[in-house]
């Protein structure tokens, strides 16, 4: 029977029965059967398609005071809030949305207000049950406590609860973010326009003057503002017949919106940390990228010094300890740079423990690429040194222009330059400190009578490398690049001195001392 209201003929054949022992059979039998009538929904009944214009628009004005603001985690992107709503009403309807929002509101920079200077008697309080408010962006178990008079009317509501926002993370650790607390009223209207509308109540909103979060803020910091946001948009179902890119996230609203439509207001908390803040986050990885330039200051040891010998110039173990001055600082850059990389990547992780774990690439993230890239560059430096040890300083030209890649961080930490930019800039950057180098090393290795007055007293003195074979003694010294062997020693290197310049004469006639 898969039909309301139709007649069926039922017949059964004779024989189709009969008796245990074979004696007897049944006769045939027919008969006549109607199934019921189709159930009729009652006009009385809302549907699923239905839809019932509204024949009256009411203005409702909330006021909001916020009394708290803190906990902002922009990790798991909610606040804490603590606020006193007002839920006043216009006091009559209108016949259409257009006509309530020009008598009964105003617009400014601040948002939609309801008109209530000069007028303040034409909004009412409403009883408790007519003020049914829903917190749209209020996180789990929030505690709402009404506010009721005597006579059932509601003086106010306050919620304490966390909220959820959207973190704005492109300029971080200074990026500004905006802290909306969102209100609606809950209508039975089914229309496809909203019955209900909202406004801002100014003189019922605001900050409290003991607002405890931010006690210690400066008074003309402006830490906090806040605008009200008000709209009537399809919020929700029944989606269009036929659509199902709803079930797809995210979802377009240009082609499937809904088609029941909300008044909603929210109150946006403009939360602007002050930019000292925001540095402190960078300093840190600052410093760890200066402290990986320290390899570039360590000088080598002179030529010939030996194992268990004290450098104290260069941090050397103290005497008789394993491995040559040389061997011992190459270890010791080796360390300063994975000392630095860890500290880097620690640092790192710690500002992204900050953030949503999907967060897209931030101001901080450039920095913290900018940080592996200085000490990448040092670690290169430093690997080359090792086998050409005359090249230190052409590494520190190229270590030093290395910190123009900071110009990549976004604004305010830097220019935003690319990173094609920013290989041309250290490019240039390192062949102009190679020139100055180079014309320094030039200067310095001129008579010194030649340029400036000698000063008075003794001083030490540098000469180049004569191109003969064997060099003066004087020479030698002066150049730190030979060994002086007195011999004698049963063994190579038991009669090796350390030897000091500790005055020069004048060098054109060739007199040491």
């Amino acid at each position: 029977l898969d039909a309301f209201d139709t007649a069926y003929a039922v017949r059964v054949a004779a024989g189709a029965f009969c008796a245990a022992n074979a004696s007897a059979a049944s006769p045939a039998v027919a008969w006549t059967a109607r199934t019921v009538p189709e159930p009729v929904v009652s006009d009385d009944e809302a549907t699923a398609n239905t839809s019932v214009a509204s024949e009256r628009v009411e203005v409702f004005g909330l006021g909001i005071i916020v009394d708290d603001v803190a906990s902002i985690d922009m990790g798991a992107s909610t606040f804490y809030g603590d606020l006193r709503v007002y839920v006043l009403r216009y006091y009559r309807p209108f016949l259409d949305a257009a006509t309530a929002l020009r008598e009964a509101t105003e617009s400014s920079d601040r948002g939609r207000l309801c008109a209530v200077d000069g007028e303040a008697e034409k909004w009412l309080y409403v009883d408790a049950d007519a003020a049914d408010v829903d917190f749209v962006n209020a996180g789990k178990f929030p505690k709402i406590e009404p506010r009721v008079d005597g006579g059932g009317v509601l003086d106010h509501l306050r919620i304490r609860s966390e909220f959820y926002f959207a973190p704005t993370l492109a300029r971080y650790p200074f990026q500004s973010q905006t802290l909306p607390a969102t209100l609606e009223l809950a209508a039975p209207s089914t229309s496809a326009s909203p019955d209900r509308l909202l406004c801002l109540l100014r003189s019922y909103s605001g900050f409290s003057p003991d607002l405890s979060s931010f006690s210690s803020t400066e008074n003309d910091a402006r830490t906090l503002s806040a605008k009200a946001v008000v709209d009537e948009a399809p919020r929700r179902p029944p989606y269009p017949r036929g659509c199902a890119s709803q079930l797809d996230y995210p979802v377009t609203k240009t082609r499937c919106p809904p088609t029941r439509a909300t008044s909603r207001l929210s109150l946006e908390l403009k939360f602007r940390p002050p930019r000292r803040l925001g540095a402190l986050v960078l300093v840190p990885p600052f410093l760890i990228a200066l402290g990986s330039l320290v390899s570039y200051v360590l000088a080598d040891p002179p030529r010939g010094a030996r194992a268990g010998t004290d450098v104290e110039t260069f941090f050397a173990p103290r005497r008789g300890g394993r491995g040559s001055p040389p061997e011992r600082l190459r270890r010791l850059r080796l360390q300063t740079l994975a000392t630095s990389m860890l500290a880097a990547v620690v640092q790192h992780a710690s500002m992204r423990a900050a953030l949503p774990p999907r967060a897209a690439g931030t101001l901080a993230d450039d920095f913290a690429y900018c940080v592996y890239l200085v000490i990448f560059v040092a670690l290169l430096a430093t690997v080359g040194v090792m086998f050409a040890p005359r090249r230190r300083g052409d590494a520190a030209c190229a270590g030093a222009a290395s910190v123009l890649c900071f110009l990549h961080v976004r604004r305010p930490a830097g220019l935003d330059v690319s990173w094609g930019g920013i290989a041309l800039l250290v490019a240039l950057a390192t062949v102009a400190l190679l020139a100055c180098k180079r014309g320094a090393e030039a200067l310095l290795a001129r008579p010194a009578g030649a340029l400036l007055a000698r000063p008075a007293g003794p001083s030490y003195q540098r000469l180049q490398t004569p191109a003969s074979p064997r060099p003066a003694l004087g020479a030698r010294l002066l150049d730190g690049e030979y060994d002086l062997h007195l011999g004698g020693g049963a063994a190579p290197g038991d009669d090796d001195k350390d030897v000091e310049m500790v005055g020069a004469g004048d060098a054109d006639r060739g007199d040491f001392v």
